[in-house]
């Protein structure tokens, strides 16, 4: 008698090993929260809750079920305070992604997905991905955040470009940078009313290259009403940016105190390396930020050619300070998308190229390398 479909796929699971047998499945959703269980330890080992905060404790029952680990889809945030509340409580959480399941047919039907989880998870057919520990946690959302007012912070600055030219006022051909201190100044002046292209002219750094003469033919304007209300909206919002990251920048120095050091407290810190003449960084921390990071890593990674004060920061909040969790260097550039991927069929390599990921971690190793290529050093000449 041949054997139905079904019976032929129940023998196959049956066939292999299991991997976590006290492991469970989590589905959650803004809604409703499902967990599923090892389905011979519960009569119902799936179980539904709605999604508010008592019902977080209740939906796992570990200690009912004897459960030691959980599988659950990392799909928006919904899924972070779930894994940060059963990591205290003696789980072992595994992040995995949801791709695997999109490709699966009505996987992702109400109801289907945990048992599907955490049937996965128990023969070992999930892998988890590579999440900071619950100390590192503050540290990486308060960098990725910096660098998100960063990011809204810039249009607010290209606005200013086009309202300032339609002031008559070419700053751009007297200041290397109409942003920096000196063009923030004269800005700030002509918002506040200042009309007298000379006393401006007079608020250029000592560094500036234009003369007196050359910045007052430039500052000398028009000052339609409509046009000056761009600039001191546009000047408000990026002061606003600038401010709330000083008081950011803070907070990262005192998460940074917190955290636990690997090397000496006190130990002296290596000569920095020589930088570019009229290099500079609008974007770096306000806070002193070196020792911190270098008593955390044990090693002052800002010495290095190339990783600047902010890199550095990218750096450990996104990989962290220890590497146990990468067998191998290999494996680090691997999972930074840095390592080619070489596709070969036939003995023969049709192509290698690196991954696209989306990883802040990428790119800061992206801008070191081109930092150092641009730098006068050794390997810049080469």
């Amino acid at each position: 008698m041949a054997l139905t479909r079904a019976t032929s796929q129940r023998r196959q699971l049956e066939d292999l090993t299991c991997v976590h047998p006290n492991a469970a499945g989590w589905d959650i959703g803004s809604a409703e929260l499902v967990g599923a269980g090892p389905p011979d330890r519960d009569p119902a080992p799936v179980r539904v809750l709605r999604t508010f905060p008592p019902a977080l404790p209740a939906l796992g029952a570990g200690r009912s079920w004897g459960i030691a680990t959980v599988a659950l889809e990392s799909t928006g945030v919904v899924w972070v305070p779930m894994y940060e509340r059963r990591e205290p409580a003696g789980l072992t959480p595994s992040l995995v992604t949801a791709r695997p399941s999109k490709t699966v047919p009505g996987r992702q039907s109400d109801g289907k997905a945990a048992p599907w989880l955490q049937q996965r998870h128990t023969l070992g057919r999930l892998r988890g991905s590579v999440r900071p520990d619950a100390a590192r946690v503050p540290v990486r959302t308060l960098a990725r955040e910096r660098a998100a007012r960063i990011a809204r912070r810039a249009p607010h600055l290209n606005h200013v470009q086009p309202a300032r030219k339609q002031l008559h006022s070419p700053l751009n051909v007297v200041l290397s940078d109409s942003t920096g201190v000196t063009g923030l100044a004269i800005r700030r002046a002509i918002v506040a009313g200042a009309r007298d292209p000379a006393r401006r002219a007079e608020w250029r750094t000592p560094g500036g290259t234009a003369s007196v003469a050359e910045s007052t033919k430039a500052l000398t304007g028009h000052w339609p009403a409509a046009h000056l209300c761009i600039v001191q909206q546009a000047r408000a919002i990026v002061d606003y940016y600038t401010n709330k990251r000083a008081v950011g920048d803070a907070e990262l120095e005192r998460q940074y105190q917190s955290m636990e050091s690997r090397g000496e407290p006190n130990a002296p810190l290596p000569d920095r390396p020589r930088a570019t003449p009229g290099a500079k960084s609008k974007n770096a921390p306000t806070c002193n930020v070196r020792a911190p990071m270098a008593r955390l890593r044990g090693v002052a990674l800002v010495a290095v050619l190339g990783l600047a004060a902010s890199r550095v920061q990218t750096l450990i909040a996104e990989i962290g300070t220890a590497m146990t969790h990468f067998p191998t260097g290999k494996h680090v550039w691997s999972w930074l998308g840095l390592a080619p991927r070489h596709a070969i069929a036939g003995g023969k390599v049709l192509r290698s190229r690196t991954m696209k990921v989306r990883s802040r971690a990428h790119q800061a190793v992206r801008d070191a390398a081109a930092a150092v290529g641009r730098s006068d050093s050794a390997v810049g000449a080469a």
